[in-house]
């Protein structure tokens, strides 16, 4: 990481602790956080540690940074959050005037720590849990109680609209109540609604995201369901030009279809593809959920999607996958089915 060409840095700000074991845990967090990042991410603690803030300021000042984000890895919003840093960031601002510092929201009670600590409650207990107990449950009851945890978690998602379809069946296919704050639906995403009851075909990059997706649903429309990668021609041409299969297959479609949607859940290079051909005016679909996982570009190529003017759904960072894709792609079929 060259940090000395970024302007811009992360500070995990912790209490600080006499504790060894505690320092090395916040390292560690701070090192994973930092190896999601292109920009440095760097460690200060209000006390008991080094470096200090105001050391952990100097040193990215020294590497060019002008603006820094700090966040305070902290459960509880008491007097550390409230006063504590804020008066710490108010000191460097007078030392530096030309350094921008913002800071981010506590922890607090995120919906993604409260799963950690059901998870971590899960593995000590045999106790029935509630309200996610299956008893005596047959299998369409045990889904109907899936999407009800949902809707009480999150009462805005019990509506009918594409976003409440889409965030719901997401959050029941991946099991992951936090991931509603990641799933980004773009400003033309109905648009992929009117494709799927207009009887546009849909193109998925692998295999599996094609078993998942309803296909009495589509068949209600007449929507014809395509994937290409398991074809000869495409394993030849992707070996020929040193491209993945998921890619290859994505080009051939679009040598095959005019609109469409395409559905990625698996193959960052298939949305790139994908991506590329829209920016340079040779494709365009009626939409594209991208939501492809992976920790190697999967978030870059959702990023590039979203710039993209087209219909598009996707999941910021590496979360995604087949069945998350499929989920996607049946909220809309569902949501077209509830406007007839």
């Amino acid at each position: 990481m060259q940090e000395t060409s970024k302007l811009e840095g992360i500070i995990i700000m912790g209490h600080g602790s006499k504790s060894p074991s505690a320092l090395a845990t916040l390292r560690e967090v701070t090192a994973k956080i930092d190896d999601a990042y292109d920009i440095p991410v760097r460690l200060a603690s209000l006390q008991f540690n080094r470096p200090t803030f105001e050391e952990t300021i100097d040193e990215l000042v020294r590497d060019g940074v002008e603006r820094i984000i700090v966040m305070p890895f902290f459960i509880y919003s008491g007097i550390h959050v409230t006063e504590d840093i804020p008066i710490a960031i108010s000191g460097i601002v007078k030392k530096y005037s030309h350094i921008e510092i913002v800071m981010t929201g506590h922890l607090g009670a995120d919906t993604s720590i409260i799963g950690v600590v059901k998870d971590r409650i899960n593995t000590l207990t045999s106790t029935a849990r509630k309200p996610g107990s299956t008893g005596k449950l047959l299998p369409h009851e045990i889904e109907s109680k899936s999407y009800e945890i949902i809707h009480e978690s999150y009462p805005g998602l019990g509506s009918e609209s594409l976003e409440s379809e889409v965030k719901s069946r997401i959050m029941h296919a991946s099991g992951d109540l936090g991931i509603e704050k990641d799933i980004i639906i773009g400003p033309k995403a109905n648009e992929i609604v009117s494709s799927v009851t207009h009887g546009g075909p849909v193109i998925t990059d692998v295999m599996m995201v094609m078993a998942g997706i309803s296909r009495g649903g589509l068949s209600e429309y007449g929507c014809p369901l395509y994937c290409y990668i398991g074809d000869e021609d495409v394993a030849t041409k992707a070996k020929e030009l040193s491209m993945t299969r998921a890619a290859t297959a994505i080009r051939k479609a679009f040598s095959l279809h005019e609109g469409g949607i395409y559905v990625i859940g698996n193959a960052p290079t298939a949305l790139e593809e994908l991506c590329g051909a829209v920016e340079d005016g040779s494709v365009r679909p009626d939409g594209i959920i991208g939501i492809p996982v992976g920790f190697v570009g999967a978030a870059e190529a959702k990023m590039r999607l979203m710039s993209l003017d087209i219909p598009w759904i996707t999941i910021k960072g590496a979360r995604g996958g087949s069945a998350v894709a499929a989920a996607a792609i049946n909220a809309v079929i569902r949501t077209a089915l509830k406007k007839d």
